[in-house]
Protein backbone atom coordinates (compact mmCIF):
# COMPACT_ATOMS: atom_id res chain seq x y z
CA UNK A 1 0.00 0.00 0.00
CA UNK A 2 1.40 3.61 -1.12
CA UNK A 3 0.92 6.07 1.36
CA UNK A 4 3.16 9.02 2.44
CA UNK A 5 5.56 9.35 5.76
CA UNK A 6 7.72 12.09 7.05
CA UNK A 7 10.53 12.57 9.34
CA UNK A 8 11.45 15.05 12.24
CA UNK A 9 13.89 14.67 14.09
CA UNK A 10 16.60 16.34 15.69
CA UNK A 11 19.02 13.60 14.76
CA UNK A 12 21.06 15.71 11.93
CA UNK A 13 22.63 14.23 8.97
CA UNK A 14 26.36 13.03 9.93
CA UNK A 15 24.89 9.66 12.02
CA UNK A 16 23.16 6.58 10.63
CA UNK A 17 20.01 6.97 12.78
CA UNK A 18 17.40 8.42 9.91
CA UNK A 19 19.03 5.92 7.51
CA UNK A 20 17.97 3.54 9.71
CA UNK A 21 14.84 4.11 10.71
CA UNK A 22 14.52 4.43 6.75
CA UNK A 23 15.60 1.09 6.51
CA UNK A 24 12.58 -0.34 9.09
CA UNK A 25 9.99 1.68 7.20
CA UNK A 26 10.49 0.16 4.16
CA UNK A 27 11.18 -3.14 5.32
CA UNK A 28 8.02 -3.41 6.63
CA UNK A 29 6.48 -1.63 3.52
CA UNK A 30 8.49 -1.11 0.39
CA UNK A 31 5.72 1.30 -1.15
CA UNK A 32 6.32 3.92 1.24
CA UNK A 33 6.95 7.16 0.16
CA UNK A 34 9.22 8.78 2.58
CA UNK A 35 9.81 12.49 2.58
CA UNK A 36 12.80 14.30 5.17
CA UNK A 37 10.60 17.62 6.95
CA UNK A 38 14.10 18.41 8.50
CA UNK A 39 16.81 16.78 10.70
CA UNK A 40 18.36 19.69 11.71
CA UNK A 41 16.06 20.69 15.12
CA UNK A 42 18.45 21.78 17.98
CA UNK A 43 19.48 18.29 20.14
CA UNK A 44 16.50 17.76 22.60
CA UNK A 45 14.66 20.92 21.42
CA UNK A 46 10.85 20.01 21.72
CA UNK A 47 9.64 23.45 21.13
CA UNK A 48 11.42 23.91 17.71
CA UNK A 49 10.45 20.52 16.98
CA UNK A 50 7.01 21.17 17.64
CA UNK A 51 6.92 24.88 15.79
CA UNK A 52 8.58 22.64 12.64
CA UNK A 53 5.81 20.04 12.91
CA UNK A 54 2.82 22.66 13.06
CA UNK A 55 4.31 24.29 10.04
CA UNK A 56 5.02 21.48 7.59
CA UNK A 57 1.89 18.66 8.03
CA UNK A 58 -1.03 21.03 6.12
CA UNK A 59 1.25 20.85 2.98
CA UNK A 60 0.45 16.88 2.88
CA UNK A 61 -2.36 15.26 1.69
CA UNK A 62 -4.89 13.90 4.27
CA UNK A 63 -3.75 10.22 5.84
CA UNK A 64 0.10 11.33 5.35
CA UNK A 65 1.47 9.46 8.68
CA UNK A 66 3.84 12.12 10.32
CA UNK A 67 6.62 10.80 12.37
CA UNK A 68 8.50 13.28 14.72
CA UNK A 69 11.33 12.56 17.01
CA UNK A 70 12.95 14.86 19.73
CA UNK A 71 12.84 12.72 22.76
CA UNK A 72 15.09 13.86 25.45
CA UNK A 73 12.97 11.42 27.77
CA UNK A 74 13.47 8.34 25.75
CA UNK A 75 13.46 5.14 27.63
CA UNK A 76 11.81 6.95 30.77
CA UNK A 77 7.78 7.08 31.33
CA UNK A 78 7.04 9.17 29.40
CA UNK A 79 4.25 7.68 26.48
CA UNK A 80 4.66 7.11 23.13
CA UNK A 81 1.45 7.67 21.00
CA UNK A 82 -0.73 8.26 18.10
CA UNK A 83 -2.35 11.21 17.46
CA UNK A 84 -5.30 10.44 14.94
CA UNK A 85 -6.42 13.53 13.33
CA UNK A 86 -8.47 14.75 10.26
CA UNK A 87 -4.93 15.80 8.07
CA UNK A 88 -3.05 12.81 9.04
CA UNK A 89 -1.73 10.31 11.50
CA UNK A 90 1.23 11.53 13.96
CA UNK A 91 3.60 9.11 15.84
CA UNK A 92 6.14 10.26 17.86
CA UNK A 93 7.10 10.97 22.20
CA UNK A 94 4.13 12.24 24.65
CA UNK A 95 6.31 15.41 25.47
CA UNK A 96 4.35 18.63 23.56
CA UNK A 97 6.19 17.86 19.94
CA UNK A 98 2.63 17.36 18.45
CA UNK A 99 0.97 20.57 20.64
CA UNK A 100 -0.53 22.35 17.81
CA UNK A 101 -3.08 19.73 16.51
CA UNK A 102 -3.98 18.18 19.70
CA UNK A 103 -7.00 20.65 20.16
CA UNK A 104 -8.24 19.47 16.95
CA UNK A 105 -6.80 16.12 17.39
CA UNK A 106 -9.86 12.96 17.17
CA UNK A 107 -8.27 10.78 19.23
CA UNK A 108 -4.59 9.86 21.52
CA UNK A 109 -3.35 6.41 21.29
CA UNK A 110 -0.83 5.14 23.68
CA UNK A 111 1.68 2.87 21.80
CA UNK A 112 1.71 -0.58 23.60
CA UNK A 113 1.36 -3.52 21.67
CA UNK A 114 3.88 -5.47 22.92
CA UNK A 115 4.09 -7.48 19.83
CA UNK A 116 5.35 -4.12 18.26
CA UNK A 117 8.80 -4.45 20.79
CA UNK A 118 11.32 -6.95 20.20
CA UNK A 119 13.88 -8.36 22.27
CA UNK A 120 16.39 -6.99 20.68
CA UNK A 121 14.77 -3.24 20.71
CA UNK A 122 16.78 -0.55 22.04
CA UNK A 123 15.90 1.89 25.13
CA UNK A 124 17.56 4.51 23.43
CA UNK A 125 16.13 4.67 19.89
CA UNK A 126 12.41 4.46 19.85
CA UNK A 127 12.76 6.16 17.00
CA UNK A 128 13.85 3.26 14.87
CA UNK A 129 12.82 0.10 17.25
CA UNK A 130 9.01 1.78 18.05
CA UNK A 131 7.96 4.66 15.95
CA UNK A 132 8.86 3.85 12.49
CA UNK A 133 7.38 0.34 12.91
CA UNK A 134 4.47 2.07 14.01
CA UNK A 135 4.37 4.26 10.99
CA UNK A 136 4.59 1.21 8.60
CA UNK A 137 1.83 -0.90 10.31
CA UNK A 138 -0.25 2.37 10.02
CA UNK A 139 0.60 2.68 6.60
CA UNK A 140 0.10 -0.84 5.41
CA UNK A 141 -4.03 -0.41 7.01
CA UNK A 142 -3.75 -1.42 10.68
CA UNK A 143 -5.93 1.10 12.67
CA UNK A 144 -4.71 3.64 15.43
CA UNK A 145 -7.06 2.18 17.81
CA UNK A 146 -5.04 -1.72 17.75
CA UNK A 147 -1.92 0.10 19.34
CA UNK A 148 -3.30 0.69 22.74
CA UNK A 149 -5.63 2.59 24.92
CA UNK A 150 -7.03 5.94 23.99
CA UNK A 151 -5.39 9.40 25.70
CA UNK A 152 -7.00 11.74 28.03
CA UNK A 153 -4.22 14.00 29.07
CA UNK A 154 -2.19 14.31 25.77
CA UNK A 155 1.55 16.89 26.70
CA UNK A 156 0.84 20.12 25.55
CA UNK A 157 3.60 23.47 25.62
CA UNK A 158 2.28 26.55 27.47
CA UNK A 159 3.89 29.04 25.11
CA UNK A 160 1.32 28.56 22.55
CA UNK A 161 -0.83 30.90 24.04
CA UNK A 162 -1.89 34.80 23.00
CA UNK A 163 -3.33 36.92 25.67
CA UNK A 164 -5.97 39.80 24.54
CA UNK A 165 -4.96 43.52 25.92
CA UNK A 166 -6.87 46.58 26.54
CA UNK A 167 -5.64 47.92 23.34
CA UNK A 168 -4.24 45.09 21.52
CA UNK A 169 -2.91 41.32 21.92
CA UNK A 170 0.30 39.79 23.12
CA UNK A 171 2.21 36.54 22.62
CA UNK A 172 5.62 35.00 22.50
CA UNK A 173 8.01 34.41 19.58
CA UNK A 174 7.99 30.80 19.16
CA UNK A 175 11.01 30.62 16.70
CA UNK A 176 13.43 32.30 15.02
CA UNK A 177 14.28 30.86 11.37
CA UNK A 178 17.80 30.62 9.60
CA UNK A 179 17.39 34.19 8.59
CA UNK A 180 16.72 35.30 11.87
CA UNK A 181 13.62 36.44 11.42
CA UNK A 182 11.34 36.01 14.89
CA UNK A 183 7.73 33.98 14.12
CA UNK A 184 5.55 34.70 16.88
CA UNK A 185 1.99 32.58 18.19
CA UNK A 186 0.12 36.08 17.04
CA UNK A 187 -2.07 35.23 13.95
CA UNK A 188 -3.54 37.23 11.30
CA UNK A 189 -6.89 36.80 12.40
CA UNK A 190 -6.01 37.34 15.77
CA UNK A 191 -5.52 41.38 14.97
CA UNK A 192 -8.39 43.10 15.88
CA UNK A 193 -7.97 46.40 14.09
CA UNK A 194 -5.65 48.97 12.48
CA UNK A 195 -2.10 48.18 14.18
CA UNK A 196 -0.15 51.38 15.29
CA UNK A 197 2.56 49.68 17.24
CA UNK A 198 4.35 46.41 17.31
CA UNK A 199 7.17 46.01 20.38
CA UNK A 200 9.49 43.24 21.73
CA UNK A 201 11.73 45.09 23.35
CA UNK A 202 14.18 47.62 21.83
CA UNK A 203 12.11 46.44 18.68
CA UNK A 204 9.43 48.37 17.75
CA UNK A 205 7.78 49.82 14.81
CA UNK A 206 4.37 51.69 14.22
CA UNK A 207 2.56 49.36 11.56
CA UNK A 208 2.73 46.12 9.61
CA UNK A 209 4.20 46.03 6.08
CA UNK A 210 3.60 43.42 3.14
CA UNK A 211 7.03 42.70 2.09
CA UNK A 212 10.83 42.78 3.11
CA UNK A 213 11.57 45.56 0.86
CA UNK A 214 8.89 48.02 1.51
CA UNK A 215 11.55 49.45 3.84
CA UNK A 216 15.17 50.22 3.23
CA UNK A 217 17.64 47.72 4.34
CA UNK A 218 18.58 47.33 7.78
CA UNK A 219 15.39 48.93 8.79
CA UNK A 220 13.00 46.59 11.36
CA UNK A 221 10.24 45.38 9.83
CA UNK A 222 6.79 44.05 11.28
CA UNK A 223 4.88 41.43 8.71
CA UNK A 224 2.82 38.84 8.31
CA UNK A 225 4.78 35.77 7.20
CA UNK A 226 4.52 32.73 5.00
CA UNK A 227 3.08 30.98 7.58
CA UNK A 228 0.39 33.67 8.37
CA UNK A 229 1.52 34.64 11.97
CA UNK A 230 3.08 37.94 12.87
CA UNK A 231 7.35 37.96 12.02
CA UNK A 232 9.79 40.50 13.13
CA UNK A 233 12.67 41.27 10.84
CA UNK A 234 15.32 43.24 9.99
CA UNK A 235 15.07 44.04 6.10
CA UNK A 236 18.43 42.26 4.68
CA UNK A 237 19.87 41.21 8.26
CA UNK A 238 18.38 39.64 11.31
CA UNK A 239 15.98 41.06 14.14
CA UNK A 240 17.65 38.24 16.07
CA UNK A 241 20.70 39.70 16.02
CA UNK A 242 20.30 43.36 15.46
CA UNK A 243 18.05 43.20 18.44
CA UNK A 244 19.08 40.06 20.74
CA UNK A 245 15.08 38.53 19.91
CA UNK A 246 15.42 35.03 21.08
CA UNK A 247 12.41 32.38 21.10
CA UNK A 248 9.88 33.08 23.98
CA UNK A 249 10.44 37.18 24.33
CA UNK A 250 7.11 38.95 24.34
CA UNK A 251 5.51 40.89 22.02
CA UNK A 252 2.74 42.96 21.72
CA UNK A 253 0.67 44.65 19.24
CA UNK A 254 -1.73 47.59 20.11
CA UNK A 255 -4.56 48.69 17.75
CA UNK A 256 -7.23 51.04 16.92
CA UNK A 257 -10.34 49.65 15.55
CA UNK A 258 -10.27 49.28 11.71
CA UNK A 259 -8.91 47.17 9.32
CA UNK A 260 -5.92 45.31 10.37
CA UNK A 261 -2.74 47.72 10.12
CA UNK A 262 -0.97 47.32 6.48
CA UNK A 263 1.60 50.02 5.56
Amino acid sequence: MSRIVTLTTDFGYQDSYVGQMKGVLLGLNPSLTIVDITHAIEPQDVRQGAYVVSTSFEQFPAGTIHVGVVDPGVGTDRRPIIVVHDDGLFVGPDNGLFTAILKTARSVVEISRPSLIKDSASCTFHGRDLFSPTAAFLSLGEPAASFGDEVSDPIALDEWTTEMTGSGIRGPVLHVDRFGNAITSIRRVDLGGDVTEVVCGEFRVPCLSNTYGEVDEGEAIALIGSQDTLELSVSGGSVASSFGIKRGAEVEVSWRLGRSGVR
